[in-house]
């Protein structure tokens, strides 16, 4: 008997729903296959939204034109929707409408399973930063508040969240709470080998997960 193990992609409702399940919110969202289906779901759409194709195949959303911010109202969410099933429609795994979250501090949280070390947390700048200027550190799951305050002190976004030039000031323990919850996730979820939550997005009355990737390590036997 052989076992062999191969990576795969959960579905973005699971990932958003295994989030919730550990206490991490995420906005308001849908998930539609095609325009058609807004006629019936349009009384459960809270504007401004956000449209972003759902693909397996499409790594930089942003870059290829796959998602649409600050739309506003329904007839300009229909026009969207049918711009991108023309484009997408070979690729398009669905369409995730979703509650538009905007003044806050991006942020990343996520998590890998390392083969030596273990699960670890990861904490660092979101959004684009996260490529631009490496700002990440890692700490070995689970971790506890001390562990993840210091997470948060060796990375540059840290000075963000005390309130840099203009930005709103973010109760530092709130972060340290959201790295908590996703180092139990991924500690207890043995079959996760990959989490990322990117943007977190984190204000002074709120916190959201906006986007998240996870990858399973499935194991097949022979």
């Amino acid at each position: 008997m052989r076992i062999m193990s191969h990576p795969s992609l959960m579905s973005v409702d699971q990932a958003f729903n295994l989030l919730k399940k550990y206490g991490i919110p995420v906005p308001p969202y849908l998930i539609v296959q095609s325009s058609k289906e807004l006629i019936d779901r349009r009384d459960e759409i809270q504007y401004p939204v956000v449209v972003k194709v759902i693909s397996n195949e499409i790594v930089h959303k942003t870059e290829a034109g796959a998602v649409r911010l600050n739309i506003l109202n329904y007839s300009s969410l229909v026009n969207v929707m049918k711009e991108f099933e023309k484009r997408f429609s070979r690729i398009a795994k669905g369409f995730l409408i979703q509650k538009m979250v905007d003044k806050g501090v991006e942020l990343t949280i996520g998590g890998v399973r390392d083969p030596v070390f273990g699960p670890l947390v990861m904490f660092g700048s979101g959004g684009i930063f996260i490529e631009l200027f490496k700002d990440v550190s890692f700490r070995l799951a689970p971790v506890d508040r001390q562990e993840a305050l210091d997470l948060i002190k060796e990375t540059k976004v840290y000075r963000l969240l005390q309130g840099f030039r203009g930005l709103p000031k973010v109760d530092i323990y709130k972060v340290v709470n959201l790295i908590i919850k996703v180092s139990n996730l991924i500690w207890d979820n043995k079959n996760i080998s990959e989490l990322d939550i990117n943007p977190l997005i984190v204000g002074d009355d709120f916190e959201y997960a906006v986007d998240v990737r996870i990858v399973l390590e499935e194991e097949e036997t022979k």
